[in-house]
């Protein structure tokens, strides 16, 4: 099978069904879609659907695709398009029907020779008509062939249908795709109004009813038309669009009149009772010239084989229902005509559309009849979602309630599809006072849930709801708040100032133990609409003292980012260091829970307490681990942190008001902050500093190392007498313990960390003896903080890049010299020979020549273990190569 024939095949196959109509007066919108598929079809993609309302423009953006892969695979050898027409194929149940209309019998096959050579995308539209195909198994026959297309490399499938059966055919609803998108509605003010300027079409009379409707670009296509012959005009509905489509273009026509509208009605009732999109030219029952006549004004189109279509798929249901009201049909009749296929769905919905039109009497009259008798369910489920699309009226609660009472399935139908705001006042005047005075917890409770669809089209409305339920003590008040939370967090930014007062109800009561609560106060405290008190109130409200002396406050404090938002959120960070209100409520809970661990541990003999300084970066400096867990605790004290250090920087008066608060306080977090912020502005806190640094029990406290910091930072601008202050603090530390002899190199060098940061100039005679003591017996003293614990993965103390670059005598010093190595606790994560054999097994398995070589030529001089590890790299290289072993991802 050559190339050239596998091109020449396609193109033959991609001409098929390219007739269709894409312009609007002219004039062709170009749809941002067409660029999205091109884009995913460039980056690899291998399975893309396109959906989209009925006349959202599908057809017309696979074609615009298929053109631009046709220009590009015409500059280049390494992209083959072929485009296939589904609905060409739709009633032909046979590969050589099918082979006659031009789909070659093994183009899926072609598909995969040219696929060897070349990148090839399989364009393939109208799913939808297959769905909805007489012939069932064509459906079937072209998601086979996808499947089979999506197991063969280099080729991308591109196809299209409705939303409707993407989400209702389980055929196409159970497949996974690549990528999914959407045809979008037309924008009015960049596409439609401009459009519709250009063509001499006055806007300013369309409704904003019309304008949605035409939105469309089918309705719209239709709109145009009728407005370059009588002017702008507002129409409710498609239905009713194209019925004045049908009366102005082939009624009002002299030459066609109401002849031609029986003769396209009985060509639509065939097609109707035929499941079929075409019907032979011979069906049709006016003479030549009227078919001619609605062939040029679009109203007909010719398919491939010859047959007859509509121009608009719109008019075929249109004129069903148009002919069955000439019979005077009613909606019940008309279905139980039809077989309960899925073919006949667009018929039924048009139907009811048209009586939606009419009367209402006569309208709940027929929906009564269909919706409570017996036909099949998805019949009238179909009928029930298509009166859901309709604005509902007072009158219609006693049909609503009947199927509320007996025939609960229907009216779940339409409750949960209706999504027009008319419906939600409707329930709020009609279904809910039932559901009240009947007590119905579970109705109330799905209602609370159904009105949040609407939160911000009636935001005042549905808060109050929210709330009066939240007040019913027959109502599981737990449940709904945990919900509420995330509606809340979804409120648009003009209605938050709604929101506060359900806020703080939500905060007050007992939550669950994962809540989107947060989000909403986030987004409420950052607009200004809530107090910071309730936001800490979140924070620290499931706290109790019993907490306090838990671990980790029994992970019940509410402040991690993901609580605010997502997970790189820094709300609380930003917010603490925004407010001094929450600063001030932080610090004072801060103290109060210093307080309640002091009366449970007791105090110690210098008066400081850890408390929660391990909760603080401190623990950074003072730990070697290999990943460092933030929990709600050290988010906490980092936003503190953060805060206080911004407040020094600036001296601020919040820090002038504190800082002696802060700089001897005895919970050592709030200390170690006072520290880090005296270090950050020395000279501002000078007075304070000279204090501190002369507080002997401050001086041995766990802070030392952090003193000494301070020392380095500040101790040039204390004046004399206060700087001696400090030195003879510093020689003081520790002095009930000089009569233990154990202790006292201990001693010695915890005053000369202390000295070592003070100039050399600066320090007393004294200070500097200590220094000179320590060094004569220690050596250099090297700062550094005290490690109070480690933890982590021991790795090598080098890579196998180090044995492939090094040369083979150099292998052989490495080896040598770890051979027997133990790692010791000074290198606490640095492996030894255990290590360095894993090294060697993977530097082997990439270079298995070069090192089996060197082990035959040096076998003596290597130890035993790295032998074994050199087979054991050399065997791994040979079940990577030759064996079934696959490489992860």
């Amino acid at each position: 099978m050559s190339l050239e024939k596998v091109r020449s095949s396609f193109a033959s196959t991609s001409i098929i069904g390219r007739s269709w109509q894409r312009n609007i007066a002219g004039q062709r919108i170009t749809s941002s879609v067409v660029n999205e598929l091109l884009t995913a079809i460039d980056a690899g993609k291998r399975a893309i659907l396109l959906t989209g309302l009925p006349g959202s423009g599908k057809t017309c953006v696979i074609l615009a695709v298929q053109e631009v892969l046709e220009q590009r695979a015409q500059a280049r050898t390494d992209l083959a398009p072929l485009f296939i027409q589904a609905r060409e194929f739709a009633d032909l149940a046979t590969e050589e029907e099918r082979k006659a209309m031009g789909l070659p019998e093994q183009w899926v096959e072609k598909a995969a020779r040219m696929a060897d050579e070349a990148k090839v995308v399989v364009v393939i539209d109208s799913l939808d008509v297959l769905s909805i195909a007489r012939e069932h198994s064509i459906l079937t026959y072209f998601l086979a062939q996808i499947d089979r297309l999506l197991l063969i490399p280099n080729i991308t499938v591109v196809t299209a249908c409705r939303d409707f059966d993407r989400y209702y055919d389980y055929r196409i609803a159970a497949r996974q795709w690549d990528c999914e998108l959407k045809c979008q509605p037309l924008d009015w003010d960049s596409e439609i109004a401009p459009l519709l300027g250009a063509l001499g079409i006055h806007t300013a009379i369309i409704d904003s009813i019309t304008r949605e409707l035409i939105r469309n670009p089918r309705e719209l296509a239709l709109f145009v038309e009728l407005a370059q012959q009588e002017g702008s005009f507002n129409v409710v509905t498609s239905q009713a669009l194209a019925q004045r489509y049908l009366d102005t273009i082939v009624r009002a026509n002299s030459k066609l009149g109401e002849t031609a509208i029986q003769a396209i009605e009985a060509i639509a009732d065939e097609m109707l009772k035929s499941r079929s999109l075409a019907v032979p030219h011979q069906r049709f029952t006016a003479s030549q010239d009227i078919q001619r006549a609605l062939c040029s004004l679009n109203v007909l189109q010719e398919t491939q084989e010859g047959k007859l279509t509509f121009g608009h798929q719109t008019l075929l249901d249109v004129l069903v229902i148009s002919g069955a009201v000439r019979q005077g049909v009613t909606l019940n009749e008309f279905i139980a005509g039809l077989p309960p296929v899925p073919f006949v769905r667009p018929s039924i919905r048009s139907f009811v559309a048209q009586l939606a039109i009419g009367e209402r009497r006569v309208f709940r009259k027929q929906l009564r009849a269909v919706l409570t008798g017996s036909a099949a369910f998805h019949i009238r489920r179909l009928v029930a979602e298509s009166f859901a699309e309709q604005i509902p009226q007072d009158d219609d609660w006693p049909l609503i309630r009947d199927l509320h009472d007996k025939h609960r399935e229907v009216f779940q139908v339409i409750y949960t599809q209706a999504m027009l705001i008319e419906w939600h006042h409707f329930w709020f005047r009609h279904l809910v006072p039932v559901l009240k005075d009947m007590r119905d917890a579970e109705g109330l409770t799905a209602h609370t849930y159904r009105v949040s669809q609407w939160k911000n089209e009636d935001a005042e409305g549905v808060l109050s709801f929210w709330t009066e339920v939240l007040s019913l003590d027959w109502v599981d008040g737990k449940n709904i708040a945990g919900q509420l939370g995330h509606y809340l967090s979804k409120i648009n930014l003009e209605n938050l100032a709604l929101v506060s007062p359900l806020l703080e109800q939500l905060i007050s009561m007992p939550r669950q133990e994962h809540s989107f609560l947060g989000h909403a106060l986030a987004r409420c405290v950052a607009a200004g609409v809530v107090e910071d008190l309730w936001l800490w109130r979140y924070i620290v409200g499931d706290i109790h003292k019993d907490d306090v002396i838990k671990y980790r406050f029994d992970n019940k404090l509410h402040c991690q980012p993901h609580e605010f938002g997502n997970s790189n959120n820094n709300f609380l960070h930003d917010r603490m260091m925004q407010s001094t209100t929450l600063l001030d409520l932080a610090l004072k809970s801060i103290e109060q829970w210093s307080g309640v661990q002091s009366l449970h541990y007791g105090n110690t003999r210098i008066g400081y307490r850890n408390g929660f300084l391990h909760e603080t970066s401190y623990n950074d400096d003072h730990t070697q681990h290999d990943h460092q867990h933030i929990d709600s605790g050290r988010a906490l004290m980092d936003a503190v942190e953060a805060a206080i250090l911004n407040h020094a920087k600036t001296h601020s008066d919040w820090w002038q008001c504190n800082r002696e608060r802060l700089c001897f306080n005895h919970e050592g977090a709030l200390l170690y902050f006072a520290i880090l912020a005296c270090a950050v502005s020395p000279q501002a806190n000078i007075d304070l500093i000279g204090r501190m640094l002369s507080n002997k029990y401050l001086m041995e406290f766990d802070l030392a190392y952090e003193l000494g910091t301070l020392i380095q930072a500040g101790f040039i601008y204390l004046d004399m007498p206060k700087q001696d202050a400090v030195m003879t603090c510093i020689l003081s530390v520790w002095e009930e313990k000089l009569t233990e002899e154990d202790h006292c190199a201990w001693i010695l060098k915890k005053k000369a960390e202390l000295i070592i940061v003070i100039p050399c100039y600066l320090r007393s005679s004294e200070a500097q003896a200590v220094m000179d003591a320590y060094e004569k017996e220690e050596g250099v003293l090297v700062r550094q903080p005290n490690i109070r614990s480690r933890g982590g993965t021991v790795s090598a103390p080098f890579s196998f890049e180090v044995f492939l670059s090094s040369s083979n005598s150099g292998v052989l010093h490495l080896l040598g010299h770890y051979s027997g190595h133990v790692r010791d606790f000074d290198d606490f994560l640095v492996g030894g020979e255990r290590e360095v054999g894993w090294q060697l097994r993977e530097a082997v398995s990439r270079h298995p020549i070069r090192f089996l070589q060197l082990l035959s030529t040096h076998w003596a001089e290597i130890p035993e273990g790295f032998c074994d590890d050199i087979m054991d790299g050399a065997a791994n290289y040979l079940a990577r190569r030759y064996g079934n072993l696959q490489t992860n991802g």
